[in-house]
């Protein structure tokens, strides 16, 4: 790629994250990035339809940086103490950025995060049943520990693993005809 859109997109980014640490997403206005990005709007609108879609961008940026850096993903069913604590740490490290980015929003990374994870598990994650255990997991997960500092985050990660451990995980994911169907 050319090193002007390069750094034109960087520098729409950057204005962008900045507009997002003062203002909630829906009160950013293509106006001012470009203002503060130094181009005018046709520049914007060649990279983005809209701040939405750059918001969005971003999120998928930051979510997959996260997920890659998450060593224990596979280990949800085998090891879910180490799973959670991993999980935990993975996002802990991006702590500042999801809450520039998610800030007020955290029902959009719940939802992010649960595709990943059905992406992931898709082996064994199959049904309703099963979807809702996720949701309740990285729901709850999610909202535990955002915002946290890292003291925190551990000790609630240390908890939060300790009771998943008390959970049979092996058998929170197999079929559940009764509920599939109800």
């Amino acid at each position: 790629m050319d090193i002007r859109i390069v750094k034109t997109m960087e520098s729409i980014e950057e204005a962008f994250l900045e507009e997002r640490r003062h203002k909630t997403l829906e009160n950013i206005k293509v106006k001012d990035i470009c203002e503060k990005s130094r181009i005018n709007k046709t520049t914007f609108y060649r990279h983005y339809s809209d701040v939405y879609e750059l918001s969005n961008k971003l999120e998928d940026d930051l979510l997959e940086k996260i997920w890659s850096s998450f060593k224990e993903k596979e280990m949800l069913i085998t090891a879910p103490k180490e799973f959670i604590i991993g999980l935990v740490r993975a996002f802990a490290k991006e702590s500042d950025m999801i809450m520039i980015l998610y800030d007020n929003r955290l029902d959009f990374l719940v939802d992010k995060v649960e595709k990943k994870i059905y992406m992931t598990y898709s082996n064994f994650i199959d049904s309703k049943r099963d979807k809702l255990i996720i949701s309740f997991l990285i729901g709850g997960a999610v909202r535990l520990f955002m915002p946290a500092n890292i003291y925190e985050v551990e000790n609630k990660a240390l908890l939060l693993s300790q009771i998943i451990s008390y959970l049979p995980m092996e058998k929170l994911f197999k079929k559940d005809k009764n509920f599939d169907h109800a």
